[in-house]
């Protein structure tokens, strides 16, 4: 009985110090509060406040609670610190030995594509608009045979008809020209990569390349008269148009742009 009354006596002086303190602890957070808030919003400061006050209250009271009771009942016995004992069962072993049958059949492993016919599986995906698909055989193919420029130039078209991967189609026609440096087609593609990018000046010279490779090519002449025509060069761009109509006369885009070169040519004089 004593215990009690002497805790209850306790927590009621607590309670008093706490009722005393009350109106500065409020005043203090009101001088804090901005006073151009609305209304609404200082009166939930207030309750904020409020509960905050009775939450140290009950936590306090609490704590005090316990160490009153703790000096008027013995507390238990302290609980040992020291680690507990490890668990030394052995585990089970998962290991399992597979155990292989004289008479079994051994495993065959899939045989490798070739080049060729990875490449023919390309040409077909490609055809169909898989792009994903042909740049996979592609790229199997580069793997199984990597100085072969046949499979460079390949997968660079592959690129080039996207219309959008120009760094990769351009790595993949330059890897081409490593083992085939001669080759008029890559040349003239490889252009076609730089023009796409406003690589006039490059363009230029890759179409040049290509037309000395096989000068009887209409393309490659228009090819490298559009660039010249992207520099400014009109004399020479006039000229490449020329050879161009040479070997189709009847192209009418061809005769245009030999209009087109010739009157900016006067223009560009005048």
């Amino acid at each position: 009985m004593i215990p009690e009354i002497i805790i209850i006596v306790v927590l009621v002086g607590i309670l008093v110090l706490l009722l005393r303190h009350w109106p500065e602890t409020e005043t203090v957070v009101r001088q804090q509060l901005n006073v151009r808030k609305p209304l609404e919003e200082r009166e939930q400061a207030k309750e904020r406040v409020g509960r905050s006050v009775w939450q140290r209250v009950v936590a306090t009271a609490g704590a005090w609670y316990e160490s009153v009771k703790g000096w008027l009942t013995p507390g238990p016995k302290a609980a040992s610190t020291k680690p507990t004992k490890p668990d030394l069962t052995p585990l089970k072993s998962i290991t399992t030995t597979k155990t292989v049958s004289k008479d079994a059949e051994p495993e065959v492993k899939p045989a490798t594509e070739s080049v060729e016919t990875l490449m023919s599986r390309a040409e077909v995906a490609q055809r169909g608009g898989d792009y994903a698909e042909a740049e996979s055989c592609l790229v199997k193919a580069a793997a199984a045979d990597p100085k072969n420029p046949k499979v460079y130039s390949r997968l660079g078209i592959v690129y080039l008809e996207q219309g959008e991967n120009w760094n990769e189609a351009e790595e993949a026609f330059l890897q081409a020209l490593r083992y085939d440096p001669n080759n008029g087609y890559v040349h003239n593609n490889l252009g076609l990569v730089l023009y796409n990018q406003d690589k006039y000046a490059a363009a230029t010279r890759e179409f040049e390349a290509a037309v000395t490779a096989d000068d009887k090519i209409a393309s490659r002449h228009v090819n490298l008269g559009l660039a010249y025509m992207s520099l400014r060069q009109f004399t020479k761009a006039e000229s490449a148009f020329k050879r161009a109509t040479k070997f189709e006369p009847n192209n009418t885009e061809y005769r245009d742009l030999l209009d087109e070169a010739a009157a900016k040519k006067r223009t560009h004089h005048s």
